[in-house]
């Protein structure tokens, strides 16, 4: 009895204590407007269900309360914020915000890869990685974004006419494409629809996707008795067996080459392969450093390849769908590609990309209207004032960018799809942190060339090819957004032949 009683005792002397720490932050919290609140769950209600039901609360809150509110999950306090004023002063100061914990549920598959890691390691490792995405070290990879055009345009002539998602077929050119130029890894996806590391990313980035839907799942330990916890122990088992096996093979031919008197920064390519891989570039740049580890490494691949297929799958499908939708547009977009490339069977090369500047221009504005991320999480680690209110330390901020990029005050008449919005005289009037679709500020996304050259790649190759009409009206799309913003329902569209009598153009 008496153990019991100290029991109740202990508990009841911790809840207040914490009750009493957070006083300035609920006192803050009451400052902000905000839905109303239940006791205990607080706001959380309103994020139960499906995704595309969170989806459409999301946006409905959002659009009611912008653009500063409060909400509390729970005893978590967030903050949503999408004035890019109020964005620049969080994206811009790291001594206040760091990286939001939602971003720990990566790290079963990450580890403390770029994406994930803080302090002196992100800034080690960001020094690390930065030359490798130089544009002599990108104009490498086009060989392999056409070998992968190549067969992704041979099977879309085989659904001519024919209603396709087109998200499935672009998932799998992602993946070929991203382990290859990453690790120089063929996993043939597109051709072997069974490939067991394809099957297991899909996998483990669809748990990943419903695990930020549901918030019952947060806690880790709950989360590992789950079928969908024990199915991702054993998918990132494969994944990080075969990336292991790739960097352990690499280093030790980098190894070998050391002990041979080899200058491995004069050295064209570790190993048999000419082509070198992103793996290649970082093992190259990281010579001099034996405190990398063959881990270290292989979660910053691992990282590489995750920030770069499901984004790339998301922009192409909706750039499409989108193009589908908006014929004059797609017309424009064609004969720009006619007009730099000609209608010659050759290649498309590097510099043919950066001539392709409405091209460009279609992916932007698609990334404004179906931004492949549309929430940053960040966490408030100090104090700070922010126009006319105080956030609190300890409170998650989430930046709404979906809804950001919908501000008439930067983009009037938000909902039209009009890619002249990024002409150099109309981006010059906006706000610098009006568009952030790869985040911005010190921590932005280092990848970004690598993604929108390949995106102009693929989208200058499919337009070559074929007509592209919508298999859906545009309202009747489901988006939603985990991780990634996609689609329930799938993204149909309708390809026609534009040569029929010809081989493919890549």
């Amino acid at each position: 009895m008496i153990t019991i009683t100290l029991l109740v005792t202990l508990f009841i002397t911790c809840a207040l204590y914490y009750w009493y720490s957070r006083r300035r932050l609920r006192y803050l919290a009451s400052k902000l407007p905000g839905p109303p609140t239940l006791p205990l769950v607080g706001n959380s209600l309103l994020f139960v269900g499906t995704a595309e039901k969170m989806f459409k609360n999301s946006s409905r809150i959002v659009n009611t309360w912008a653009p500063i509110f409060r909400l509390w999950l729970g005893p978590i306090l967030v903050v949503a914020l999408s004035d890019p004023r109020d964005i620049e002063i969080v994206l811009r100061n790291s001594k206040y915000f760091e990286k939001g914990w939602v971003y720990n549920f990566l790290r079963p598959w990450l580890g403390k890869g770029l994406i994930t890691a803080s302090g002196e390691r992100w800034h080690k490792h960001r020094k690390l990685i930065t030359p490798t995405f130089h544009f002599k070290i990108l104009e490498q990879f086009v060989p392999i974004f056409e070998a992968n055009c190549n067969i992704l345009v041979e099977k879309l002539r085989k659904t001519e006419s024919e209603v396709i998602n087109i998200a499935e077929y672009m998932e799998l050119y992602s993946l070929d494409t991203i382990c290859e130029t990453a690790m120089g890894y063929q996993p043939q996806g597109q051709l072997n629809e069974r490939s067991p590391y394809v099957d297991a990313t899909k996998k483990v980035s669809e748990i990943m996707q419903k695990r930020v839907a549901k918030i019952w799942l947060y806690n880790d330990f709950l989360f590992n008795w789950t079928t969908s916890g024990q199915e991702l122990k054993k998918s990132l088992k494969i994944i990080h067996g075969i990336s292991t096996e790739i960097v352990k093979r690499k280093m030790e031919q980098l190894k070998t080459l050391k002990s041979q008197g080899v200058d491995i920064k004069e050295n064209e390519s570790i190993g048999e392969k000419k082509k070198m891989a992103f793996l290649d570039h970082l093992l190259h740049n990281s010579a001099d450093d034996n405190d990398l580890t063959v881990q270290d490494i292989r979660e910053e691949v691992d990282t590489f390849l995750f920030t770069g297929h499901d984004t790339t799958t998301s922009l192409l499908s909706f750039t499409l769908f989108l193009l589908g939708h908006h014929q004059s547009i797609q017309e424009e977009a064609y004969q720009e590609v006619r007009s730099v490339v000609g209608d010659s069977e050759r290649s498309i090369t590097y510099n043919d990309l950066s001539k392709l500047k409405y091209v460009e221009r279609c992916l932007l504005e698609t990334l404004r209207v179906y931004p492949t991320v549309s929430v940053l999480p960040r966490s408030c680690k100090a104090e700070i004032k922010m126009r006319d209110h105080v956030l609190p330390a300890g409170c998650i901020v989430l930046i709404f960018i979906m809804k950001l990029h919908k501000n008439p005050e930067f983009f009037p008449d938000p909902i039209t799809f009009n890619p002249d919005r990024f002409l150099p005289e109309n981006i010059s009037k906006r706000h610098p942190y009006s568009f952030i679709p790869f985040s911005a500020g010190p921590r932005n996304c280092i990848g970004q060339k690598y993604g929108m050259i390949q995106a102009k790649y693929i989208l200058a190759t499919i337009l070559r090819n074929f007509h592209i009409t919508p298999g859906c009206k545009r309202r009747e799309l489901r988006p939603v957004s985990h991780i990634v913003t996609k689609s329930a329902n799938g993204i149909p569209i309708i390809l026609k032949s534009r040569h029929k009598s010809s081989q493919e153009h890549c």
